[in-house]
């Protein structure tokens, strides 16, 4: 394709090293319904960053539909499992890759633009002026093979990359007025196990948006809220019956949360494989054994 380019600069800060690689097709034409490399799920050992400059494009997960529009962008993260559906006939974006490595025993530098990139993940973000400015002027540059030009073109990725995770930064520093300290840390882990108190409340608490606390306990835990109060009172409930066969499945709703036998009976099953009555008989024929 004549109008494909992909070049790779190398920028370091403080304990960071970014090898970021540029590619894309500028105003290419991509027909619809065609087999190419895009129609397969696949992913990358690198962060992907998509930047639409014309028409859209709709990326495809495991759990999701995306779709991204003309200034827009996407970070896809390394190893998520994805594909371009359908693009429109006539589109442009601009892919950079980005390899980051921790370069020195200092962490900081690393681990503050690896939580950019995690924390954007996934989410449609308006490319800005400055990106595409730079997106248009490395085009250009591309067409002049003098040793001018070559350096001017540096910079201009320099420059890209820059604005970028500054846009990154903006985004989160708007959904996080204020540093994630341990004090807070230790103020989320007492509330996210207690029932009564709501995703909005934590949220407020916090002084966090609603969206960030979602993507905040999904990194910290692994799952969303509901899925851990449920794997938490399943265990309270099947620690209760360990350590009391003869236990009433009343005192085990009443103490761990459950609304009901219904919900209980729920969880067991699927955690378990059998109903809370079960589970109790199994425990107390194995204390007949003892």
């Amino acid at each position: 394709m004549d109008n494909e380019i992909y070049d790779e600069i190398r920028i370091e800060f403080g304990s960071a090293v970014m090898d970021v690689g540029v590619g894309g097709n500028y105003f290419g034409d991509t027909p619809k319904n065609t087999e190419t490399p895009y129609g397969n799920y696949h992913y990358h050992v690198f962060d992907d960053i998509q930047i639409i400059l014309d028409g859209k494009v709709v990326i495809v997960t495991d759990t999701s539909r995306i779709t991204v529009k003309k200034g827009e962008l996407i970070i896809i993260p390394a190893s998520t499992q994805h594909f371009t559906d359908e693009p429109e006939s006539k589109h442009s974006r601009v892919c950079l890759d980005i390899r980051l490595k921790q370069i020195t025993g200092e962490p900081d530098c690393f681990n503050y633009f690896k939580d950019l990139i995690r924390e954007n993940a996934l989410s449609v973000l308006p490319a800005g002026n400055d990106i595409i400015k730079s997106i248009k002027e490395i085009t250009e540059l591309r067409k002049d093979v003098s040793l001018t030009a070559f350096c001017r073109y540096k910079t201009e990725l320099y420059n890209m990359v820059s604005a970028l995770f500054m846009l990154l930064s903006s985004q989160v520093s708007a959904d996080n007025p204020t540093s994630f300290t341990y004090e807070k840390n230790i103020k989320l882990e007492d509330m996210v196990f207690d029932i009564r108190v709501s995703k909005a409340e934590i949220a407020e608490r916090l002084g966090y948006s609603l969206r960030h606390i979602e993507r905040l306990i999904r990194k910290t835990y692994g799952c969303s809220l509901t899925e851990l109060r449920s794997r938490s009172m399943i265990e309270a409930a099947k620690r209760m019956i360990d350590d009391d066969p003869s236990v009433s499945l009343e005192k085990v709703i009443n103490t761990t949360g459950f609304t009901g036998y219904t919900a209980l009976y729920r969880a067991f099953m699927k955690n378990t494989g059998v109903s809370p009555g079960q589970y109790k008989y199994n425990n107390n024929e194995r204390e007949k054994i003892k």
